[in-house]
């Protein structure tokens, strides 16, 4: 899987909302079955003073390699869309935790009747890779809901 940073702009830069012109090999089609299916732009940005903007997909390395032959499409690694998610997207909406509810009332229930076990604080414990409580990476992965990275 590669990120591929893609250049779009608007049909027409004098007739706001006239709507959006995509690279020439960009297929939307291939994004949502190539990978994670998710595009990252932010819209309350809007265009550039140039008309374009900058949006961040996640695709499989052969599609990755087509969308890089085009000019407004490149590669970026790892780091790079870590900064470009920091740079230009809020994540502060993203929960800080990702809670399994029935599984934490579960060992809620065992706590409250003196029968914890060392699993049980596993599971209450976020940083623990376990299920239960977890905290969430706030940046592309979660975005991207990529696992293992």
């Amino acid at each position: 899987m590669k990120y591929v940073l893609v250049t779009f702009r608007t049909a027409d830069p004098n007739l706001p909302g006239s709507g959006y012109r995509y690279p020439k090999r960009y297929s939307a089609d291939r994004v949502q079955s190539s990978g994670s299916g998710k595009v990252l732009y932010d819209f309350t940005k809007g265009f550039d003073a140039n008309g374009e903007q900058e949006c961040l997909v996640l695709v499989d390395d052969a599609l990755a390699d087509r969308f890089a032959t085009d000019p407004d499409m490149r590669i970026i690694t790892d780091d790079q869309a870590t900064a470009w998610v920091a740079a230009n997207l809020s994540v502060a909406a993203i929960p800080e935790y990702s809670v399994d509810e029935p599984l934490v009332a579960a060992v809620h229930a065992r706590v409250a009747a003196n029968m914890e076990t060392a699993e049980d604080r596993e599971f209450l414990d976020p940083d623990h890779d376990s299920p239960g409580v977890r905290r969430v990476n706030r940046t592309k992965e979660a975005l991207f809901d990529v696992r293992g990275e």
